[in-house]
């Protein structure tokens, strides 16, 4: 974690430690915790309903004969045509 820390842009690092400072967090590690976890729930409400049902799909079935990282560009594939075709079109209008 320490590594991730030290790797932040200099501006969100000071941002960090100002609500560290101030006691909205009580160390690095809660920070990062809740920022991943806030991350996240974004994502996850950003996202269609329909692509979360497929991931879940995903990881619920069986082995195949398809190694993990087939099926993790084949899912990856899927969301980007999905994408494509929801957004690309309405894009500059």
């Amino acid at each position: 974690m320490t590594d991730l820390i030290q790797g932040l842009p200099e501006r969100l690092s000071k941002r960090m430690k100002f609500f560290i400072f101030i006691g909205e967090y009580s160390d690095e590690i809660e920070f990062m915790t809740d920022a991943v976890r806030r991350l996240i729930e974004t994502k996850e409400k950003a996202t269609d309903q329909w692509t979360i049902n497929f991931e879940e799909l995903i990881t619920d079935t069986q082995k195949t004969d398809k190694s993990d990282k087939e099926i993790l560009l084949q899912a990856e594939k899927v969301r980007k045509d999905i994408w494509r075709k929801k957004y690309a079109g309405s894009a500059g209008q």
